[in-house]
């Protein structure tokens, strides 16, 4: 799955690729942090990404060259999606082999989108046309795609909700178990800061359910909880410095296209689910996330609707 994503460059590369190849180039090639300044093109102008997932790799290329950092970033890739699922292995009580065939093929029912709502879409087959977008812009985008398009925030965005889901599903009582969960997320937010809006609800959960409200301050880790609100607001500053993070507001949609959207994309699932998990808040949450997320933007894209869907659809 690592392999056939195009990570590191061993196999076929979606143009998204591109941007992110830039990406790793700049931070092997510039001083850290990366800024660009010439004459002709004005005022400095820095680099800022989620470039967290990249750093490593980069690292590597400084010492060794361009190829060795492809080939670190492979590897990097490859022991996240083996990490998460380990993870979903232990949560759910199966084996590794089932939670990887669970990341490959589970999806919303783009097939079906595209073959009854958008006849002007390319066909299913040959089948390498990218369905998520059957609906226009809109896009919940399945694990598969998370990994073949935007692998540096879907990875480690996966690995946290797994680590946090497997934290909040121990039985015995873990002592410092909130003050994980909580630098958890800051880690979530320096690496994928989209996926982890999307994830904070669920974290508020855990962390309601594990407090002792007649001593909620009992049992923290305040050295942990400091190293999380610095990675936090280091993290807030830098990205918010992004010219496209001052454009925020909300979309209008019609009400046919956002329900087909939302029953298709995950919503039918939710709604089979509800005998079994009404009672769960997660459910409810997921439920609601789903909803309303849709009619958030953030920049002049749809990038938030894809990646702060990643949490819900996940968990």
């Amino acid at each position: 799955m690592g392999f056939l994503s195009g990570v590191g460059g061993y196999t076929f590369q979606n143009w998204d690729h591109h941007w992110r190849n830039a990406v790793l180039h700049d931070l092997i090639n510039y001083d850290w942090p990366v800024f660009y300044s010439t004459p002709e093109s004005g005022p400095v102008k820095m680099l800022v990404y989620y470039v967290g997932y990249w750093l490593p790799s980069a690292l590597v290329g400084k010492l060794l060259g361009w190829q060795a950092a492809n080939f670190f970033l492979f590897l990097w890739t490859w022991l996240g999606v083996i990490l998460v699922a380990l993870h979903l292995a232990s949560a759910l009580k199966t084996s590794p082999v089932k939670t990887i065939l669970l990341l490959i093929f589970f999806s919303g029912m783009d097939v079906l989108g595209t073959l009854f709502l958008a006849p002007e879409y390319p066909t299913l087959f040959p089948a390498i046309t990218h369905l998520e977008i059957w609906n226009g812009s809109l896009q919940y985008s399945s694990f598969t795609t998370q990994l073949f398009w935007v692998f540096n925030q879907a990875v480690p965005a996966w690995l946290c909700i797994a680590a946090l889901v497997t934290l909040s599903n121990r039985e015995e009582s873990q002592t410092y178990t909130r003050s994980i969960l909580i630098a958890i997320w800051s880690l979530c937010f320096f690496f994928a800061p989209l996926a982890s809006v999307g994830l904070l609800p669920y974290l508020l959960i855990d962390l309601i359910k594990q407090t002792d409200f007649k001593s909620p301050f009992k049992n923290l880790r305040w050295d942990i909880l400091l190293a999380a609100v610095i990675i936090f607001l280091l993290s807030s500053f830098f990205f918010t410095s992004n010219t496209a993070a001052q454009s925020r507001g909300f979309q209008s949609l019609a009400l046919k296209d956002f329900l087909i959207f939302f029953l298709l994309e995950g919503g039918i699932l939710w709604l089979l689910l509800a005998p079994v998990k009404w009672r769960d808040p997660r459910w409810m949450v997921t439920g609601l996330l789903l909803a309303i997320i849709p009619f958030i933007q953030l920049g002049s894209g749809n990038d938030f609707v894809m990646r702060a869907s990643i949490a819900p659809l996940f968990t």
